[in-house]
């Protein structure tokens, strides 16, 4: 009977190591950088009362990737229609990814409600279909955001990629403890997208009004919300108001120096302005 424990305690270890040992070397076989989407999170409570957060969490771990090398995260890119995206199936998104050039697809879901938010990520290989790893992670949503970023490390580490002191800190710096400018910045974020497929005039300002609403009350109720003054900026940007994109997209960078996209985007406002110089 001991001799039986015992073998099967090796068969346990054996099968363990061997399911490790492939996963390991999924991820070292990817390349460098990797190029990876993570698409809109799937909200499996009853209701759609957080159906936010579906946006919310994709763009903030996509905004955490983009500060480090290893990476090269798009923000859904090459996307004719944020519903279009929504209504696909498993195949038809593979399908796309693999025309799109991607190596990694991040699929996920979440349940739970404002004490404790469930997370399941699917970390998948785009050209083979094959499940890389997966990670599950709680908090309430008031910390939320904050878990998010530790996972997107994590999620790096288990990439094999190699991340410095300066882009952990980077990763891991505040965005807003306050769930309610999060929410905002979010619908903005989504409403962002949506703006960009809708050709009736008509239907642009409607959208046009709820998007500016919706990122000026983000930056109203936390007015240290970097990404938030970010993505107010690119919608000044797209409305062709150059000296508001200027003015968000300054805040963003007095808050956060480092952050790529406010500083792309003041670029290309400074240009517009015929302001080179300053621009480089």
């Amino acid at each position: 009977m001991k001799q039986f424990s015992f073998c099967f305690m090796w068969l346990f270890v054996i099968c363990f190591l061997t399911v490790f040992l492939s996963a390991e070397l999924h991820a070292t076989s990817l390349p460098h950088p990797i190029r990876v989407a993570v698409m809109p999170l799937h909200n499996s409570n009853p209701d759609n009362r957080l159906d936010w957060l579906s946006i919310g969490l994709q763009d903030a771990m996509t905004v955490d990737m983009w500060y480090l090398n290893g990476l090269d995260a798009e923000s859904l890119p090459g996307l004719p229609s944020l519903q279009e995206l929504e209504q696909m199936d498993q195949e038809q998104l593979f399908k796309w990814a693999k025309n799109k050039s991607l190596d990694v697809l991040i699929l996920g879901e979440f349940k739970g409600d404002e004490k404790k938010i469930e997370v399941n990520l699917k970390v998948t290989e785009v050209s083979t279909g094959r499940k890389i790893f997966e990670i599950r992670y709680f908090a309430p949503i008031n910390r939320l955001l904050a878990k998010t970023s530790d996972v997107v490390l994590e999620l790096a580490g288990k990439l094999n990629i190699e991340v410095s002191k300066a882009e952990k800190q980077r990763v891991l710096s505040k965005k807003t403890d306050k769930p309610g400018a999060w929410e905002l910045n979010a619908k903005g974020y989504r409403w962002q997208k949506i703006y960009g497929d809708i050709e009736d005039k008509k239907e642009k300002e409607k959208i046009l009004k709820k998007w500016k609403k919706a990122l000026t009350e983000a930056t109203t109720e936390d007015a240290s919300y970097a990404e938030a003054w970010n993505n107010r900026g690119w919608m000044y940007v797209y409305i062709k108001d150059w000296s508001g994109a200027l003015e968000c997209f300054k805040k963003a960078i007095d808050i956060k120096p480092y952050m790529i996209d406010a500083n792309i985007g003041m670029g290309r406002v400074l240009q517009r302005q015929g302001k080179k110089e300053e621009a480089l």
